[in-house]
């Protein structure tokens, strides 16, 4: 049985009353070496409780004390809450308690009486209180499991608290949107080092005992969510982001002593990162950063405030999960500088630290890394939907932590972006940032400010693409004929999408004629018609060009406005007989939906043409043709694999083909 531990408050009183304490001898933030992304569904879906509910008081400061001495995976403790009465005649607080121990607690310093259910602890105060006043109350408590709230390993220790978790490690008010500060005291073996949020404000050494007390203190408002605690035997070191006034902010690192080498060089670009990111949101809004490996882990990562945890395996030496630290370090802004409302707005969160990512890649590796994000998260979007056949809002998501909160998010964030230029979208995100700096925010907040800074009515934008769900299916169909010196080129474009709305977007389209041309056109019914007229002869006409919109599209025969019944068109490689060959193989194609202008060449594998085998006008039908081997002048190539390609103006078709002789 696990022996019962000493009281945390008798433990530090006699630390403190011991000749052999010393105070450690650093410099914080010193210059000497001292997501989650994707969480599986381990917890209760968040409670009900809203942004607008009833909270008779409103927290102010917790001060955790933590004994880690205890053998085994359990520990003992206090909470210190200091609360500002909200309701007059105040007679108890309710806090959320899980799975932990109450022995006693305590308003001011006078005891009192207290009483448990499975979910929370109610303390008694010691009269009506008026709103107003500012009370303390202290709950001394042991911790009765491993593994939810807090994990004990053998050589690390941890917590994790997202979404509703830290009530499982210590006493509070478990809800995002009651924001205090805080501090840890945490007493542990010698030969740990203790990570927390905020700054490092004392180490105690006890040569005697052989342990030392860490105190980390924060100043900025957090969400209990955020707060966390991470010890074990760790390389520690600093390095720093300059701002742009000169002054310095610390970023401490914890890693294994084993991947200390690997982790330099995997960290060595967050500074860039957090220059980036304090451009395009606003300075960084903490006196400090850091990020502390744990292993084992079930996430990715998890964004505690000013000290980030990361699964141990995120540490490759390749830089390969950069992109999660920058997803990680977006949430510095979006997640705890402004926190959400509360859970159905969970997108604000994580959507905000998915572009993040990507905006970090387009400034610091270029546009084509950046394009390369987007289409990856709208890839892995429509995969999630595909597979899990979960199509919901990112507003008040069922599934909180699904694939569609965070790239879905970013990517709404991203068409946000096109439609309002770049200077108005960033001049937005930075408003809405300072206007709920150190609080919380809803998505009704985030429209708003974005509204106030653009001087547009969004509420179509947000109604399709955070309330409803899905994306527009486009299904387009074109045709051109002279018209005097002019070209008319009639465009004919119908959404096709089920189980989801028809969709308002603006929609740019290019035509190749001579030249590219861009032509803007409001879409918003189920069947629209556009006329546009070009000076030379289109050869192309292609519908959102450069990606701003979650979409499919499909180029089509015609648009029939009676049944909706449309038919595709292609143009592809159906087979290849014989494969390899010796003497002749014949090429069969097909044509689909209209008559097109079509080349079938043979190219080797450097990508030099062979021989060009057809080049015309085919009508929609299957087709056969024959190839002996040899190239346009009619010698006979060398042995080895060859390319076949059809190409037409929709698409292309390549298959492989040997020739042995």
């Amino acid at each position: 049985m696990k022996p019962k531990p000493t009281s945390c408050l008798i433990i530090i009183i006699l630390l403190y009353s011991s000749l052999a304490l010393s105070r450690e001898s650093f410099t914080w933030p010193g210059s000497q070496p001292f997501e989650k992304s994707f969480k599986p569904d381990l917890f209760s879906h968040p409670s009900e409780a809203l942004f607008d509910s009833a909270h008779a008081f409103d927290a102010l400061h917790y001060r955790l004390d933590l004994n880690f001495l205890s053998p085994g995976a359990y520990f003992s403790g206090s909470m210190i809450l200091r609360f500002r009465v909200v309701d007059d005649g105040l007679t108890q607080i309710r806090l959320n308690m899980i799975a932990l121990a109450a022995d006693s607690a305590f308003i001011g310093t006078a005891q009192t009486s207290f009483s448990r259910d499975d979910t929370s602890i109610v303390v008694n105060l010691d009269a009506p209180h008026g709103a107003g006043e500012t009370l303390s109350v202290r709950i001394a408590y042991r911790d009765t499991l491993n593994g939810r709230g807090y994990f004990y390993y053998p050589w690390n220790s941890y917590t994790m608290s997202e979404p509703q978790d830290a009530r499982w490690w210590f006493p509070c008010y478990d809800e995002p949107w009651d924001k205090a500060t805080s501090e840890i005291y945490a007493i542990v073996q010698e030969n740990s080092k203790v990570g927390s949020n905020g700054y490092l404000a004392d180490v105690i050494h006890d040569s005697v005992n052989h342990t030392r007390t860490y105190h980390w203190v924060n100043e900025y408002p957090i969400a209990t969510y955020l707060i966390s605690l991470v010890f074990g035997d760790y390389a520690t070191w600093n390095d720093y982001y300059i701002r742009p006034n000169g002054d310095s902010v610390p970023i401490f690192y914890m890693v294994t002593h084993l991947d200390s080498a690997n982790a330099a060089y995997d960290f060595a670009t967050i500074p860039q990162m957090m220059a980036i990111y304090s451009e395009l949101f606003g300075p960084y809004p903490f006196n400090k950063y850091g990020q502390v490996s744990v292993g084992p882990f079930n996430y990715g990562a998890m964004e505690n405030q000013t000290m980030t945890t990361i699964n141990q395996s995120w540490i490759s030496g390749d830089r390969v999960n950069e992109g999660g630290y920058a997803h990680e370090l977006g949430h510095m802004w979006w997640g705890d500088y402004v926190t959400l409302a509360d859970w159905r707005n969970i997108w604000l969160n994580e959507g905000f630290a998915s572009y993040s990512f990507a905006v970090f890649d387009e400034a610091f590796h270029g546009h084509a890394a950046f394009i390369d994000a987007i289409n990856g998260q709208e890839a892995g979007y429509k995969e999630y939907e595909r597979n899990s056949g979960n199509r919901e809002p990112i507003y008040a998501p069922t599934d909180l932590f699904g694939l569609h909160v965070y790239n879905k998010g970013s990517l709404v964030l991203h068409m946000l972006r096109g439609l309002l230029g770049d200077s108005i979208f960033f001049s937005g995100m930075r408003q809405y940032a300072a206007a709920h700096a150190y609080g919380n925010a809803s998505t009704q907040e985030f429209q708003a400010s974005m509204e106030n800074t653009s001087g547009q009515d969004l509420d179509w934008f947000f109604n399709e693409w955070v309330y409803d769900r899905g994306y527009p299916v486009y299904n387009y169909a074109w045709s051109y004929q002279a018209s005097g010196d002019s070209f008319l080129v009639h465009l004919d474009i119908a959404q096709v999408q089920s189980d989801a709305p028809i969709f308002r977007m603006p929609l740019t389209i290019r035509i190749a004629a001579g030249g590219n041309q861009d032509f803007h056109l409001q879409n918003s019914l189920a069947i629209q018609s556009y006329d546009f007229f070009t000076s030379n002869p289109p050869e192309t006409l292609i519908l959102d060009p450069d990606h701003w919109v979650i979409r499919q599209i499909h180029q089509v025969a015609a648009i029939d406005n009676s049944d909706g019944n449309v038919l595709p068109i292609k143009a592809e490689i159906d087979n290849i007989y014989p494969n390899p060959f010796n003497d002749a193989t014949s090429i069969s194609f097909s044509i689909d939906g209209r008559a097109q202008q079509v080349e079938l060449t043979i190219y080797d594998l450097l990508g030099r043409q062979v021989r060009l085998l057809e080049s015309g006008r085919f009508e929609p039908n299957n087709y056969l043709i024959s190839w002996d081997g040899r190239d346009q002048f009619g010698h006979e190539m060398a042995s080895g694999i060859y390319l076949v390609r059809l190409m037409a103006p929709v698409q292309s078709s390549t298959k492989k083909i040997t020739y042995i002789r």
